[in-house]
């Protein structure tokens, strides 16, 4: 039988050989100057590699020639520290930044056993990146044949932080190699021998068969393409495009609804987004001990104050927007006073109650205010993306409403 090809980076300490394995280790010598290595060690010439971030240099600094490793085969575990060097893009693999070392081990995966024998203390949280999403998107594309059992998670979580539940590990299945992302060790520099032996032999017991090594991939394979090959992948890469603004445009519609259930600061930002999207010269001038947002176009004028509440709006949640307009009208007589209150902001729509009292609804017919709720804004926001509703058309709304806005 075929022996497996290990190759070490910026791991110190290197278990035991076995009869079916054979070792080299890549070593990382620091000095003033930078890092030196003593050698170099192709990828493709190994079954696993095993590298210590960031305690070896960004090995190898080519993504593309990264992934077409694990793509034709390759298994990489990489202890994930923090650094901004890794061998992947963002399109690929997202990582953010935190710290703790108490870890939630996925219960069915068999590297529960490593995390609850092996201490580690993570500092970075993952996610996948576009790329990945896409292929997650297509590899869950349902199929007509019942007698096809639906395939892995591209994206496999295998580790999770206690609070709140992010990924600081998971198990990336691309295409026929995997990726495996652990949180560094307690001491990153004095890796445990055990540990390295003891995912030797995981992933020689879970990845490969016992009498089957594969044939590992030359990277000489890379510069041999059908045309027909070329063409699909010019293909993914388009669609991969469309993708990322497909997916971009989503994020911002997720950003407008949190008009629906936000407070505060990041209700006022909601808004206000929404009304610059809507072609409207919106400022935020909470900040500035003023009212939450000034609107302008053309000779249009208005302030608006915006409040998230557990219940209505009562006469005291519109002063605020009344001592703002008496001090504004001064120097603007033409102002509009807009108050916008997302009521009952923990309910679902269906069940919200009536969001202004008869009191705070008598201080806006006298004013000339116009009163509406985030759930009218929500829906102007769709009729105008949807072209029934003209930015023209939106202001006459607000200065003919004295009172409730009815749509």
């Amino acid at each position: 039988m075929d022996k497996i090809k290990v190759q070490f980076i910026g791991i110190n300490n290197i278990p035991k050989v076995k009869d079916d394995e054979i070792f080299r280790a890549r070593k990382v010598k620091w000095d003033t100057k930078g890092y030196q290595t003593d050698e170099y060690l192709s990828f493709y010439d190994y079954h696993i590699i095993f590298i210590n971030y960031p305690f070896s240099h960004p090995y190898p600094s080519d993504p593309s020639g990264f992934l077409d490793y694990i793509n034709g085969g390759g298994i990489v575990v990489i202890f994930v520290g923090y650094s901004r060097d890794y061998p992947w893009s963002e399109n690929f693999l997202e990582v953010s930044y935190g710290k703790g070392n108490s870890i939630n081990p996925a219960s069915k995966h068999w590297l529960n056993v490593i995390f609850r024998k092996h201490r580690f203390a993570w500092n970075c949280m993952l996610s996948p990146g576009q790329r990945l999403e896409l292929i997650q998107l297509l590899n869950d594309f349902p199929s007509t044949d019942k007698n096809i059992i639906p395939k892995e998670k591209i994206f496999e979580i295998v580790g999770t932080t206690t609070s709140g539940g992010k990924c600081v590990s998971a198990v990336i299945h691309y295409r026929k190699g995997k990726l495996i992302l652990l949180p560094i060790t307690e001491n990153p520099q004095d890796m445990s021998v055990d540990l390295i032996r003891d995912l030797l032999d995981g992933i020689k017991t879970n990845y490969f068969k016992k009498d089957e090594i594969p044939e590992i991939r030359p990277q000489w394979i890379e510069k041999c393409n059908l045309q027909s090959e070329l063409k699909l992948k010019g293909e993914i890469d388009s669609i991969i495009s469309q993708y990322a603004k497909i997916k971009e445009k989503l994020e911002w519609y997720e950003i407008i609804k949190k008009i629906l259930y936000c407070h505060d600061k990041e209700l006022s930002y909601s808004i206000y987004l929404t009304f610059k999207n809507m072609g409207f010269n919106a400022d935020l001038k909470e900040d500035e001990g003023h009212q939450d947002i000034e609107l302008k176009f053309n000779s249009f004028f208005a302030i608006v104050e915006a409040k998230g509440l557990k219940e209505y709006a009562n006469l005291r949640d519109l002063r605020q927007l009344l001592h703002y307009y008496v001090t504004t009208k001064e120097n603007n007589p033409n102002v509009k006073g807009i108050f916008i209150v997302n009521h009952f902001r923990d309910r679902d729509l269906s069940e919200r109650e009536q969001p202004y009292t008869k009191d705070a609804l008598e201080l806006a017919e006298n004013n000339g205010f116009c009163l509406l709720t985030t759930v009218d804004l929500f829906k102007i926001y769709d009729k105008f993306l949807d072209g029934k509703l003209t930015i023209n058309q939106i202001i006459d709304l607000f200065k003919a409403t004295k009172g409730q806005l009815i749509l």
